[in-house]
């Protein structure tokens, strides 16, 4: 009698860390740098994949320079399946210090700070391909926004702008007006509340500028909307937001419920995290919302953090690719968008509107925000949430280096452009 053949399926995760040589500035043994998930193999199977790491990842953030700069020595590319089991592969040999990302210093701590150095580590015998980079072929890229030219479009970001009169927001969109131009023609108590929800909001009449019969947008009740008091007079629609991030939070309604983001990121899917988004987004279109609270991703700092369920991980660069992959699958549907939180340093849940986070620029731009950056630069999230904590002393809602200098950045130079 013949036995049944049973095929075992796996699929491994491709990871490559890098150890930077030690220097002026304190390294850690490894960081995680990239990885690729591969498709179902069978028994003796293999795959190639390939995994691309931009220059700039393999920088550390001085300080005293206001950059993110790569010292001279040896980069010890590792490869393997987790961090406890890596082999080195590659080295790349940088000749002298280059600077790859010039920005400004931000966050100055409201204390002074007692930093931890790592032991130094011990010398490795390393027998793996050399790869010489010569400083002059980084580029430098300049988000200091210190040069005439940028001052030049700083001058014009703030330019004198002609109010578009009659305009409404249809006509913004039919490209008829420019949105500087319609937000120019809106007074003062219609600016303020449209920035401020419709939470106990009271009632504000402006001229009616539409032509056309609109309705402001009903959905099921949630956790909040932008107000609707100019969706009949200035076109302007209200924005209905729902809590998530592993699903929609719609009382008495029928919604998928998905992993949590701390399961997410243990698969190491960036596919897994799109498709899931795609749903999300699917469900915000069908219940007529127009964003998801998520996903959250702050950095799992201590085990006790009350949001550690939704958060990623305590590696920046996984929670970045996996909040950007959620982020991309649920704005592929029209109408929808994300809003990315709590930024930033969100570290306990218990009294969190009274907990401040003393951090040092280093570790913010390098630990803290890193994630966020990531999940900016490569999915462009519609909104972002602030977290309810203050950062050095300031609240971050109100924190213009954290919302205006970073997030949003100085002229077309910018931080995270």
């Amino acid at each position: 009698m013949l036995g049944n053949i049973i095929f075992v399926l796996k699929r491994d995760v491709v990871q490559v860390y890098v150890t930077a040589p030690e220097g002026r500035l304190t390294k850690p043994y490894q960081e995680l740098k990239g990885y690729r998930k591969t498709k179902e193999l069978k028994s003796g199977e293999t795959q190639s994949v390939t995994i691309t790491i931009p220059t700039e990842s393999l920088s550390s953030f001085d300080t005293g320079k206001a950059a993110f700069i790569m010292e001279p020595g040896d980069y010890l590319l590792r490869m393997g399946s987790s961090s406890r089991d890596t082999e080195t592969v590659g080295v790349i040999r940088l000749d002298r210090e280059a600077a790859v990302r010039q920005v400004r210093n931000e966050f100055r701590p409201d204390r002074e700070l007692k930093t931890w150095e790592a032991p130094a580590r011990k010398q490795e015998a390393v027998s793996a391909p050399i790869f010489t980079l010569a400083a002059v072929e980084c580029v430098t890229i300049d988000g200091a926004c210190r040069t005439k030219e940028c001052d030049k479009v700083n001058a014009e970001r703030f330019r004198k702008v002609n109010p578009a009169g009659q305009a409404t927001l249809i006509d913004v969109k039919e490209g008829k007006v420019s949105m500087e131009e319609f937000v120019s023609s809106l007074d003062d108590g219609t600016l303020l509340r449209l920035i401020t929800g419709n939470a106990n909001e009271s009632a504000y009449r402006v001229p009616t500028r539409m032509l056309r019969k609109v309705k402001p947008i009903k959905a099921p009740s949630s956790s909040g909307s932008t107000t609707s008091l100019f969706t009949k007079s200035l076109g302007i629609p209200n924005w209905l937001v729902t809590d998530g991030p592993a699903g929609l939070h719609l009382p008495l309604c029928g919604a998928t419920c998905y992993p949590v983001g701390m399961v997410l990121a243990q698969t190491w899917d960036d596919e897994a995290c799109e498709a899931m988004g795609v749903g999300i987004g699917k469900e915000l279109e069908y219940y007529r919302y127009s964003i998801i609270l998520g996903p959250g991703m702050n950095i799992h700092r201590d085990p006790l953090c009350g949001r550690n369920f939704e958060y990623y991980s305590e590696d920046p660069l996984l929670s970045g690719k996996m909040a950007a992959a959620t982020a991309r699958g649920v704005q592929t549907i029209p109408g929808t968008g994300v809003s990315v939180k709590h930024f930033a340093c969100n570290n306990q849940e218990a009294d969190r509107c009274e907990s401040n986070s003393t951090v040092s620029e280093r570790a913010l731009r390098e630990i803290y925000l890193k994630g966020f950056e990531i999940c900016v630069r490569e999915a462009a999230p519609k909104t972002v949430m602030t977290s309810y904590n203050s950062i050095n002393g300031i609240h971050t809602s109100s924190n213009y280096e954290l919302l205006t200098e970073v997030l949003r950045g100085s002229g077309d130079l910018r931080d995270w452009s």
